[in-house]
């Protein structure tokens, strides 16, 4: 399945905004549990078709509505195999297309680095493996 970058970015924007409605009605539910404020009303009518058959089939906790919970990780899948499809589907458009290549060409190799010997002209290689002491402990 092919998804545009576009679309990606459009629908993680709709589920980030989502995200936050479940989030704060969660937390507005502490505080206005029948609705009375017109911004609990409006995060009860976003998220409303998504919790409602979530609470259905997942029971309180303690008296505590979960329902947040699992429709925020619901959420969160969903976010992550949308992206991996797309990212899927970017990897094959890049790997079927034609690469140009130089042909009998040979990239350059960087010279590895030399350290000047204070107080001469002369450099010294750099060590393969210094000893190393934890930080913070004298010797």
């Amino acid at each position: 399945m092919e998804m545009s970058p576009y679309s990606v970015d459009a629908i993680n924007a709709v589920l980030s905004v989502l995200g936050f409605a479940i989030l704060g009605r969660g937390v507005l539910a502490r505080f206005d549990p029948r609705g009375a404020t017109p911004v609990t009303r409006i995060l009860f009518q976003i998220t409303e078709p998504i919790q409602g058959p979530i609470r259905k089939l997942v029971l309180p906790a303690a008296g505590l509505d979960l329902s947040c919970c699992v429709s925020l990780l619901l959420r969160m899948v969903s976010v992550a195999l949308m992206q991996s499809v797309a990212m899927e589907g970017a990897s094959t458009r890049r790997c079927c297309r034609s690469v140009p290549t130089t042909q009998g060409t040979n990239p350059p190799v960087p010279e590895p680095a030399r350290f000047p010997i204070p107080g001469t002209t002369a450099a010294r290689e750099p060590a393969a493996h210094a000893p190393t002491r934890p930080p913070g402990r004298p010797r």
